[in-house]
């Protein structure tokens, strides 16, 4: 009645015309799973993908900036400031960095916050609030941050402290 032939042509198409199609960008990749399970990274260009099959999360290896949340820090001397600083990563490796964290941008914010209060508890306020040292404090919370991702696939590119300012209440 119906030829074996047509019959699989036909489930070829159909399955193209409900296929998920994307086109990525030079910098964009795609970590592939099928029914959960890891398939790898695709891109950049056009990645083919089964629908319901299929789940994608995607990641820019370009560098991004982020915020970190302004940190209250005590000094040895019980003097108290807020410190705000921004983190900048870029993802080397993407299915290590979804692999490691559900929200990997997230651990990064949230582990620059806790390697910045290590660093900046350990001097006093005066040499926090002085902007010739400020560079050191940059540098040491940048090492002990790339130490903390070093095998989650993210480069921590710079680490700024970008405003310092003391409890009055302290002085």
């Amino acid at each position: 009645m119906y030829d074996p032939i047509v019959i699989i042509a036909l489930l070829v198409v159909a399955a193209v015309l409900t296929s998920d199609t994307s086109l990525l960008g030079k910098s964009e990749r795609v970590v592939v799973f099928r029914f959960g399970q890891c398939k790898g990274v695709r891109g950049p260009g056009f990645v083919f993908l089964w629908p319901i099959m299929d789940s994608v999360v995607r990641v820019d290896l370009d560098p991004v900036t982020e915020t970190v949340p302004v940190q209250k820090i005590v000094s040895p001397q019980r003097q108290s400031a807020s410190v705000e600083s921004e983190v900048t990563f870029r993802v080397i490796d993407p299915v290590k960095a979804v692999g490691e964290a559900e929200d990997f941008r997230k651990v990064v914010k949230d582990m620059a916050a806790t390697c910045l209060r290590a660093v900046m508890t350990e001097t006093s306020i005066g040499h926090v609030l002085s902007e010739t040292h400020r560079r050191d404090h940059e540098d040491k919370v940048r090492a002990m941050l790339q130490d903390q991702v070093r095998d989650s696939g993210i480069e921590i590119e710079a680490v700024r402290i970008t405003g310092v300012e003391a409890d009055n209440s302290d002085f």
